[in-house]
């Protein structure tokens, strides 16, 4: 099923498509439901375009239920993509000798967020105890057996990291769990590892809660709690080293997109030896797709700040101006700041890094009080541009189970700093909370979308 909702290798329903440009289809973000793609499909016996990993795991969550079979979505932050063959449970990532991302050798990425499902089911062709829930992702990442499928997989054998269960459990056990190895090159083509995190990947893996319109945590049902014997023992690794130099960026959470980006970088002495410390420090910021593809670099610094021997806190702030960014705000996208410090007195160099998102600019609701049956309901939404620049080829989907199947409209430009304002007649047609889910793209800013709960007597 997982190789059916692909179109990779068998004319599936959904073509993915992460290149940012989606003419002749419809953007991922702009999809709210799987229902108008299901139909599309057979209406058409064509891949519709276009779908990202969520949109795959929201179509095969549909299918499976359709067949009576138990489904429901998975989404885990900080995704490990394992690219090596055979799989390491390793994220390999190799810096310049001038501190740059290596992007030819680093093959294997880290997704800002990637979503799959669990299926519920025997497993009489295994062990004993791998009934249950079982990972499945119809997004076409790598081949299994010559097909873009993976799964099934039990989470209990991912949780264990069971090397002899099948099916694509090393990638899948990668997908929550893998150690990042950080490597800087010394010389021509040598490199030296100067980081190793074993606690990088696989955070808040949730799913939808039974009944509730909320996420519910089941990280643990996947892996151990981070840094526990049996945490480390599923993985066969060993504990980080400790540094010379403990170094920390903050990034305040909730800067709203269009402003300047203000950063922090924040530096203590952690070693006994002796002494103040010179900290050589190469500071950076680039905008990466959100499966952790690089985009654009948008800011490099170098610095040096002088370490207390008393342990106290040394600080230095950046700001990254909003026009930096700007341009390449049209495809789904996150930030990455990165910290090199070397410091000569213990000829030592470590590296911090922070991932990031702004905030959206909000679509706003105006609802009316009482929502009664048989009634039509006057919606009213707003929208302002948060850019200095015009937004253009707009395009409005709204959609909303038991209210109104999706739609989607052409709007006009939305001039710089200016604010789309509209409203829309709702026939209320059940009772009971229904949600409505408005989404707007523009090729200069991807993705804003919002959704309102309406209760209806």
């Amino acid at each position: 099923m997982s190789a059916i909702v692909n179109s990779e290798d068998d004319n599936g329903i959904l073509c993915g498509n992460w290149s940012g440009k989606y003419q002749g289809g419809t953007p991922p973000t702009s999809w709210t439901g799987s229902t108008d793609i299901l139909n599309q499909f057979y209406i058409s016996q064509r891949p519709v375009k276009y779908g990202q990993c969520w949109v795959f795991g929201g179509v095969l969550t549909s299918v499976m239920r359709s067949l009576g079979i138990p489904a429901r979505t998975i989404t885990n932050f900080d995704s490990a993509h394992d690219t090596s063959k055979p799989y390491n449970r390793k994220v390999d990532k190799f810096y310049s000798k001038n501190y740059q991302l290596n992007a030819q050798k680093t093959t294997d990425s880290i997704w800002n967020f990637h979503v799959w499902n669990d299926v519920w089911m025997k497993r009489p062709d295994l062990k004993p105890g791998y009934g249950g829930w079982q990972a499945l992702d119809a997004t076409p990442q790598e081949e299994s057996e010559g097909i873009y499928q993976t799964g099934p997989c039990p989470l209990a054998a991912i949780k264990n990291g069971d090397k002899s269960v099948q099916y694509d459990l090393e990638f899948l056990y990668a997908e929550v769990n893998a150690d990042v190895h950080h490597y800087l090159e010394e010389e021509e083509g040598k490199y030296v590892l100067i980081k190793k995190e074993t606690d990088a990947v696989g955070h808040n893996i949730t799913t939808k809660a039974i009944g509730k319109f909320e996420p519910e945590d089941i990280t643990l049902q996947y892996k151990y709690e981070e840094g526990t014997v049996e945490e480390r023992a599923a993985m066969g690794g060993e504990d980080d080293t400790a540094g010379d130099t403990a170094v920390s960026i903050v990034v305040p959470t909730g800067t709203p997109t269009g402003s300047p980006i203000v950063i922090t970088i924040n530096l203590a002495k952690e070693g006994d030896e002796p002494g103040t410390r010179t900290a050589q420090i190469h500071f950076s910021v680039a905008i990466n797709y959100y499966t952790g593809k690089p985009i654009s670099a948008l800011f490099d610094q170098d610095i040096c700040l002088t370490v207390p021997d008393d342990k106290s806190i040394v600080s230095h702030t950046f700001t990254i101006p909003a026009d930096l960014y700007i341009p390449f705000l049209g495809t789904d996208h996150n930030f990455i700041a990165r910290a090199f410090v070397y410091v000569p007195e213990v000829d030592q160099t470590s590296l911090c890094t922070s991932e990031f998102d702004l905030e959206d600019p909000p679509i706003n609701f105006t609802v009316p009080p009482n929502l009664t049956v048989g009634k039509i309901a006057n919606i009213q939404f707003s929208f302002k541009n948060p850019l200095p620049v015009e937004l253009t080829n707009v395009y409005l989907s709204i959609e909303g189970q038991g209210l109104i199947k999706r739609e989607t409209h052409k709007l006009a430009n939305i001039p710089a700093g200016g604010t789309f304002q509209d409203d829309y007649d709702l026939a209320c047609k059940e009772k009971g909370s229904k949600y409505l889910i408005v989404a707007i793209n523009a090729n200069e800013l991807y993705g804003s979308r919002a959704e309102v709960l309406l209760n209806i007597e």
